[in-house]
């Protein structure tokens, strides 16, 4: 019989298993009936809503804060999914809703954006099939869960991926679902706790860690993407230098401004 812990793989490798086929992860070829742009300004294409609670992106005020910051560098926003949502209604934004259920309408957006912020769920795994860059949002489960993304945002400082863990067996029928610290006052954290408050750095150059700034270690201390330890602390990294709203100011260390060396 199969003896590998399912949740331990991948979403794809888990099908892969059962048939007892070498994974690879493949994107199906998705017809795009319609390619046509239907909107002139360039935008972005988000999704705040899930299965679960756990899912979700609980930072308070988190989509608000980077919706205003991608309009004010002058792109539109558009919200993919069923439900609504209250930042349609904050007039100091510029973003618009998509809920139809024609899958047909998120694919023609997503096909034309410019690039897809969203959480474990089947529209990021849309956007990824459609080849638009995609930054999932989650803390709930580790980064092999899902598909490959390098912009993967998840808090490995506090408590993270329950949902990709063998001691703890997921309830649909609890929508608050929280196997570890549930009813306490850090349920939620590997949520609550990404902050858009980020910098996320690589140097495509060289073998390096992804390198983060975040808000809570300052510009003297630099953490590692995929790593668990503690902050490395040198002034280095981000030139001693808090970011402001809109500039971030780098060091003269190869994994955050080597010389040369392409970086994103």
């Amino acid at each position: 019989g199969n003896k590998v812990k399912w949740k331990s793989l991948n979403n794809q490798e888990i099908c892969s298993n059962i048939l007892g086929l070498k994974f690879e992860e493949l994107k199906p070829p998705l017809k795009v009936q319609n390619k046509e742009r239907k909107t002139v300004q360039k935008y972005v294409c988000i999704s705040t809503k899930s299965t679960a609670f756990c899912k979700e992106w609980q930072y308070k005020n988190g989509w608000k804060e980077i919706v205003l910051y991608l309009n004010s560098k002058g792109y539109k926003v558009i919200v993919l999914q069923k439900e609504s949502v209250d930042l349609i209604n904050d007039t100091d934004l510029d973003i618009e809703l998509c809920d139809s259920v024609d899958l047909n309408e998120p694919i023609n957006l997503l096909y034309n954006c410019d690039f897809f912020i969203g959480l474990s769920s089947g529209m990021s795994w849309l956007a990824w099939c459609l080849n638009k860059p995609c930054i999932l949002v989650s803390g709930m489960s580790k980064e092999t869960t899902e598909f490959f993304t390098p912009f993967r945002v998840i808090n490995k400082n506090v408590c993270h991926g329950c949902w990709s863990d063998d001691r703890y067996e997921f309830d649909r029928t609890d929508w608050w679902w929280c196997p570890k610290l549930k009813n306490t006052d850090r349920e939620y954290e590997c949520s609550k706790l990404i902050t858009p408050k980020m910098i996320i750095v690589k140097n495509r150059s060289a073998v390096t860690q992804w390198q983060v700034y975040h808000i809570t270690t300052g510009g003297t201390a630099s953490s590692q993407l995929s790593g668990t330890g503690t902050p490395d602390t040198a002034s280095s990294y981000w030139n001693n230098t808090s970011p402001n709203s809109t500039l971030f100011t780098l060091g003269t260390v190869t994994p955050t401004n080597g010389s040369g060396n392409s970086m994103i």
